[in-house]
């Protein structure tokens, strides 16, 4: 028997995430629809067997959370927690093999939050495209970061470990993630753009975040030398304010546009006309 524990740090953390998203999934379930209580209460338990679920969207994604949360758990229990000695104890080994920490800044993390927190916004808001893109890159971000934590350990050579992560990951990250980061860029920018109070005010934040994008590139080709982990941390930064200011305008709505209000103001004089 493995002289660590049973119920490991990390299978008691996902399971608590686990039970909370199921929480969510029936409180969801419950709120979110206007039937017989019966259907209410038995609906969301038995996954809409019996009953409805309310809104299918928030349902769903609570409940897929559940089951990646018990799935992570699970798998990380197995593994005893990259714990060495319970390995070590696993292949009959009488020395404790060395563990690696990680090396090198990981924005993993930030950016799993990050998603975590656009998909409950987007969720809050009622908008199923925010969601939806809040939930495709925390899958992303999840799986790489994943990758990412298992190579850094792959082998006792950082360089090794670094070149099987750019071998695994390079090839899947580098275009998948310039198109979603280019696409999130343009929603998020387009609602702020939209949410404006005038056509010209969108034109000048238009042109000033357009300069400022210019002037960038440009600092970054006149000094090669500049790491990529400050280069990293400024796109973070840009990308963060584009997405609070496109949660920010898909909250208030677009704005009334100029040729709307013209339109309308000549059809009132023509009614009052006749």
């Amino acid at each position: 028997m493995f002289k660590s524990r049973t119920i490991t740090i990390s299978l008691r953390l996902y399971v608590s995430f686990a039970l909370a998203a199921l929480l969510g999934a029936y409180v969801v379930g419950v709120t979110s629809q206007h039937s017989s209580i019966i259907d209410q209460v038995i609906g969301p338990i038995d996954l809409g067997w019996k009953g409805g679920v309310g809104n299918h969207l928030a349902y769903t994604l609570l409940v897929g959370v559940a089951i990646v949360a018990a799935l992570v758990g699970t798998l990380l229990t197995a593994f005893r927690d990259a714990d060495a000695s319970a390995q070590a104890q696993a292949v009959h080994l009488e020395v404790v093999p060395l563990t690696r920490a990680p090396i090198g800044t990981n924005f993993w993390p930030p950016i799993t939050a990050l998603s975590l927190a656009v998909v409950l916004l987007g969720l809050a808001i009622s908008s199923q495209w925010l969601a939806l893109a809040g939930a495709v890159v925390l899958g992303a971000s999840v799986v790489v970061w994943s990758l990412r934590a298992w190579a850094e350990r792959a082998t006792g050579d950082d360089r090794a470990n670094l070149e099987i992560y750019r071998q695994i990951v390079e090839p899947i990250r580098l275009p998948i993630g310039a198109v979603l980061l280019v696409a999130v860029m343009i929603g998020g920018f387009s609602r702020v753009l939209l949410t404006l109070p005038s056509r010209h005010s969108s034109t000048a934040v238009f042109g000033i975040l357009g300069a400022v994008i210019l002037i960038g590139c440009i600092a970054v080709a006149l000094r090669p030398k500049i790491s990529r982990s400050a280069i990293t941390l400024v796109v973070f930064i840009l990308f963060l304010a584009v997405i609070t200011g496109g949660i920010i305008g898909a909250a208030r709505g677009p704005r009334r546009f100029e040729k709307d209000e013209t339109t309308s103001a000549g059809q009132v004089q023509k009614d009052s006309g006749r």
